[in-house]
């Protein structure tokens, strides 16, 4: 069954979709469609998602696809667009205790991590900034420092 996407809902930041989204995460209900950044700009597109969905998408004119564009969304299921390449910010904890609370601190705000020896890197789907004001207490403390590429 292919699902056609004539507009985009809305993103997967805005209050009205974040709580529903997050409950079907949850559920594991939530497809994503990995799009280049060079294909944000079509207006059509066929794409399956993560979960072998396929999508038509033909949007207007004045629709655009960005990362966490909410496709679309039901009781059973969203798809959401997720840009292939996202910025990531790259944290290394100052202790093992320092470790556990960022490792709790991305776990309840369900952001997308991967492991780098003793650094963990975070996904950026919202600006940089938001990012930071979560880690603003930890940081400040000296519990964990941001790694910039120039750090290297």
């Amino acid at each position: 069954m292919t699902v056609r996407v004539t507009s985009i809902l809305g993103n997967a930041s805005d209050p009205p979709f974040a709580d529903r989204l997050h409950a079907l995460r949850h559920a594991d209900r939530v497809e994503y469609v990995r799009i280049g950044a060079q294909d944000l700009a079509r207006r059509r597109i066929r794409i399956r998602t993560d979960r072998g969905t396929e999508c038509a998408i033909g949007l207007a004119r004045d629709d655009r696809l960005e990362h966490g564009a909410v496709l679309e969304l039901t009781d059973e299921r969203a798809i959401v667009v997720e840009l292939e390449s996202l910025p990531w910010l790259e944290l290394e904890p100052a202790d093992r205790p320092s470790a556990l609370e960022l490792g709790f601190l991305a776990g309840h705000h369900h952001w997308r991590v991967e492991f780098a020896g003793n650094r963990m890197r975070v996904a950026l789907d919202q600006p940089r900034e938001a990012y930071l004001k979560r880690l603003e207490k930890i940081l400040g403390a000296g519990g964990a420092r941001v790694v910039e590429p120039a750090d290297e």
